[in-house]
């Protein structure tokens, strides 16, 4: 706890604070555009939430339509009948749509929060 404590101490060093002044403190965070980054900075996050979500749903609905055609022998028999070189390429199709599915859901993760779990249990 003491060394994030000093490293707080640091970065704030680097600050000029206006001091007590409420006109001060205003036209210091004008001057900053401290509302208009925290903004964007929570519209970002939104977005990128958003996008995890949507990965998300098209892995889960890809890893599902999966499962139940691949484990029915009546659908697949029933769709595909004796041509099983279709229905070979229909889940090689589907298992790469899924697996590119988990990958982008992986990519648009925000892992920031383990990096900061890992500094505070290291």
């Amino acid at each position: 706890m003491e060394y994030e404590d000093d490293e707080l101490d640091a970065m704030l060093r680097t600050f000029e604070f206006p001091g007590e002044d409420p006109m001060a403190i205003q036209a210091f965070l004008a001057q900053s555009a401290f509302a208009e980054r925290v903004m964007e900075r929570v519209v970002e996050a939104h977005d990128h939430l958003r996008k995890a979500i949507i990965w998300a749903v098209f892995t889960c609905l890809n890893l599902i339509l999966l499962g139940i055609l691949g484990t029915d022998h009546y659908i697949t028999g029933r769709y595909f009948g004796v041509e099983e070189t279709l229905a070979q390429f229909f889940f090689l199709f589907l298992g790469i749509s899924a697996l590119g599915g988990i990958f982008g859901l992986i990519l648009t993760v925000d892992t920031d929060w383990f990096t900061r779990w890992a500094k505070r249990h290291i």
